[in-house]
């Protein structure tokens, strides 16, 4: 039972930490970010040793969790600045087996632990549980030793529970009921004699005296059935709270709300801080990361305990990381469409789509494993469900990895029309593809491949910022 308790403890202190995520490998820092989520209630996250380094003084985080190579500053540089702000930090450094790991190995610089990429998730958890045993276990030495009970005083605290509840007992009951008093002897009454010819009036007059209840006419008790469930569904009816209402009250309790954001198909996903709400504009405080993909939507999807509030930029500040948004509004959005993401193709690759025995160029703006979104500007006869030959082209590197040489290929595919849409003068198509095997690796490696580039992309620009 002591073990159950201590458990329990646990884990609400848990929720009450706070750690900081450094890494300038923004895939990498989102996915353990999201893992970190599940741990620690808040969660920052820094791409550079100087934003590090500021949010570490902005916000105290309670654990400090870096990549060794960092942006702009050296992250040797940062752990020693953090120290001086506060020397018993718990830290835990990240980094793949170079020069920089041995000598930190060497070094005595009081890392918890200094843990090699990629990241093994187990080993990271160890590390964070033996920072939030050690912390849990200071909390209650720091309680324990703050309560000082003498043995004197435990006999007369034992003694006056009970007390207590016999007063409590006293005052809900009624006076009249507990008081005692004398009983007074039963007087014998005396009856008086009846004559025969009254017994039969008296046994006829309970009848006639009698009162008999009237029945209720069905009427009215059908209209009482109704009053009744009338006001039962007027308390059960769950009235929907405003968009507004969910916001001002997020901001009041200053929770954090998750960001969502997509950049040419990577997702962004990161806490952000509300600033200010009025009726038609809220204010929020993002990463550096989240205001990119900002930029590039000229939007952002707030995520508050599932309730998904969409909204327009209108203004932005780069240097604060604060975004103003307006039109903010409800909408339905399943997180579990971001897994099949759909990456923005670059300009080499071509697609055409083969239909009634003709084939038609086609505009690809994105594609994943499974699907492909393309435009049209011709008016193409195509419905729902149609059945269409594919043909990819798009650039890959070459098997050497000395010479970065690109080299033009292509994949073919079988592809189900999901959605047809009129945009002006072009169609807007996404079609679902199965492709050959002969492409599959091929195909899979250009996904790959755009998607570093397009992180690469992002990463020179958080740099252009910070």
């Amino acid at each position: 039972m002591h073990l159950m308790k201590k458990e329990i403890k646990t884990k609400k202190f848990k929720s009450d930490l706070s750690i900081l995520y450094i890494d300038s490998d923004v895939l990498l820092q989102e996915k353990i970010s999201s893992h970190l989520r599940k741990i620690f209630s808040t969660v920052y996250q820094a791409y550079s040793g100087v934003d590090g380094l500021e949010e570490y003084k902005k916000n105290k985080p309670d654990i400090v969790l870096t990549d060794l190579n960092l942006l702009n500053k050296n992250a040797f540089e940062m752990i020693i600045d953090i120290q001086e702000l506060q020397a018993d930090i718990p830290i835990i450094v990240l980094s793949y087996k170079n020069s920089d790991f041995t000598l930190l190995e060497t070094l005595d610089i009081g890392l918890v632990a200094l843990l090699e990429k990629p990241v093994n998730i187990s080993n990271l958890n160890k590390a964070l549980q033996k920072i939030i045993s050690s912390k849990f276990n200071k909390v209650v030495r720091k309680q324990n030793s703050g309560t000082q009970i003498t043995p004197k005083k435990l006999p007369i605290v034992q003694q006056k529970t009970p007390a207590r509840k016999i007063q409590q007992i006293l005052k809900k009951t009624k006076p009249e009921k507990l008081s005692i008093t004398e009983q007074k002897p039963i007087q014998k009454k005396v009856l008086p004699k009846i004559k025969p010819q009254n017994i039969q009036t008296l046994a006829k007059k309970p009848e006639s005296v009698q009162k008999v209840k009237k029945p209720q006419s069905s009427e009215n008790t059908t209209q009482k059935k109704a009053e009744v469930t009338k006001s039962t569904n007027i308390v059960k009816k769950n009235i929907p709270l405003s968009c507004t209402t969910v916001l001002t009250s997020t901001l009041k309790s200053k929770s954090t709300v998750i960001c969502i954001n997509n950049y040419k198909g990577l997702v962004i996903n990161n806490n952000g801080t509300l600033l200010k709400v009025s009726n038609n504009t809220l204010t929020i405080q993002i990463t550096k990361t989240q205001l990119i993909a900002v930029l590039f939507e000229k939007q952002i999807i707030i995520n508050i305990n599932q309730q998904y509030i969409q909204a327009k930029l209108i203004d932005i500040d780069k240097v604060n990381s604060i975004a103003t948004f307006t039109n903010y509004e409800f909408i339905k959005f399943n997180e579990r469409d971001l897994s099949n993401k759909r990456i923005a193709v670059d300009k080499s690759f071509k697609a055409s789509i083969g239909f009634n025995n003709s084939h038609t160029e086609l505009t690809p703006i994105n594609i994943s494993t499974e699907y492909i979104t393309v435009h049209s500007n011709q008016a193409l006869n195509l419905k729902t469900n149609d059945i269409v030959d594919l043909t990819f082209g798009f650039e890959i590197n070459g098997p050497s990895s000395l010479i970065l040489e690109k080299k033009f290929t292509k994949a073919f595919a079988t592809g189900t029309i999901q959605r047809v849409t009129k945009l002006n003068t072009k169609q807007e198509i996404i079609i679902k593809h199965t492709l050959k095997k002969a492409g599959q690796n091929i195909f899979k490696k250009y996904l790959q491949e755009r998607e570093m580039e397009i992180i690469n992309e992002l990463k020179m620009r958080i740099k252009q910022i910070v």
